[in-house]
């Protein structure tokens, strides 16, 4: 969207409000605040990251047709960006540790 466009519409809302070259000079600043990064270093096999999968996601059980819910799993290496994925019946401490269990023993296998 272009900025006069932009302030046309702040300053219809806003007679009072900062002229054109003020507006634009916020809106700019603005936009680098936005738009900050932050850069990573990561190693290779130092660091190991783990989370859930956002919301809970279902399957169909083949035989009966019933909608099963599943948290999933996912372990990534930074590094490599290597990933490994694993369905949970729940995010119980002990699922948890059998999934972190089977990352590392599959760790040769991270695709």
């Amino acid at each position: 969207m272009p900025r006069l466009l932009l302030w046309e519409e702040y300053i219809s809302e806003y007679p009072s409000g900062f002229q054109y070259s003020r507006f634009c000079e916020l809106l700019q600043d603005q936009m680098k605040l936005n738009n900050a990064v932050m850069h990573f270093v990561h190693y290779p096999a130092k660091l190991l990251e783990v989370d859930f999968a956002g919301d809970v996601l279902h399957y169909v059980d083949a035989s009966t047709g019933e909608l099963i819910a599943c948290s999933v799993y996912v372990a990534v290496l930074p590094f490599s960006g290597y990933g490994y994925v694993e369905a949970l019946p729940d995010a119980k401490l002990p699922q948890v540790v059998k999934a972190l269990n089977n990352t590392l023993a599959n760790g040769d296998h991270f695709d």
